[in-house]
């Protein structure tokens, strides 16, 4: 499944990203793979019983041949780095498909990002939504405010706003809303989202 993380340029998405990948990593022992353009944190090492790897896309490596590498190690769980056109949101569908994966993506909202998201698998196979509806687990918003004293930034605020799509009593609503395309219409489940576990 999918853990998609939204936002503006400069929230801090990655750096979360990151973070739900060493987490998951320590947590179950196993082999992730982190695939960036390029590697924006330092995840390359032991996190507690598992391993990380770190791939970047570049000259020699495209986000597809960089997966392939990746599902032939045996990964568990990847971190894909940004979705900023068709070839990597595909990479990202079709690995989402088989193991855990996290991802960013642009976007002012969840719903804007869903939206970006699914016209993205679009460009490469029109049938993407009966795929993405089973695979998104995860989707979040995150936004970063500074702290100002006067004229000098003291700190940062980070607000993510996350929502469990697959464990909630509305889970067949929001897939049959992604199915039909209607992203903002998913404003009334996720706002009265209530989880089952």
């Amino acid at each position: 499944g999918l853990c998609l993380i939204s936002g503006e340029m400069g929230s801090g998405k990655t750096t979360t990203a990151a973070s739900v990948l060493r987490q998951r990593i320590e947590a179950t022992g196993s082999l992730g793979v982190s695939i960036e353009d390029p590697i924006e944190t330092l995840l390359h090492g032991r996190h507690g019983r598992g391993r990380c790897l770190q791939m970047e896309v570049g000259q020699n490596e495209s986000y597809a041949t960089a997966t392939k590498k990746a599902l032939r190690m045996g990964v568990s769980c990847l971190l894909l780095g940004e979705i900023r056109d068709g070839v990597t949101a595909h990479e990202v569908l079709k690995a989402s498909l088989t193991m855990f994966v996290v991802s960013t993506i642009h976007g002012s909202s969840v719903y804007e990002a869903i939206e970006r998201y699914v016209m993205f698998c679009e460009e490469i196979n029109r049938n993407a939504k009966q795929n993405i509806a089973n695979t998104l687990y995860i989707i979040a918003h995150q936004t970063m405010t500074s702290v100002r004293r006067g004229d000098t930034v003291v700190g940062r605020n980070i607000n993510i706003n996350a929502f469990n799509i697959v464990n909630c009593t509305q889970s067949a609503a929001i897939k049959s809303k992604i199915l039909m395309g209607n992203y903002f219409a998913l404003q009334d489940e996720l706002n009265g989202i209530e989880y089952t576990r």
